[in-house]
């Protein structure tokens, strides 16, 4: 019969493992969310670049749909702001 320290050393492995590959998880969860966040600034600015070269050249009308930006969801901040 196991004893009782036995036991509890063999959960504490498991849990060891689990926060390890859990912590894993988060880093490559917060890689891949600074490459996202990267790609929606490149996005917002080319967005911006754009719209102000369209109402330099007498198109207001274009550029001022280039500048529509969607609600933001509750909980979540709206595209291309900077937090």
């Amino acid at each position: 019969m196991p004893s009782v320290k036995g036991l509890i050393e063999e959960r504490e492995l498991v849990a060891r493992e689990r926060v390890e590959s859990l912590r894993d998880e988060v880093d490559r969860l917060v890689a891949a969310l600074w490459e996202v966040e990267a790609t929606q600034g490149r996005l917002v600015i080319a967005k911006e670049t754009v719209s102000q070269v369209l109402s330099e050249s007498g198109r207001p009308a274009v550029a001022g749909l280039l500048s529509y930006r969607p609600p933001s969801l509750p909980g979540r901040s709206r595209p291309g702001a900077v937090r």
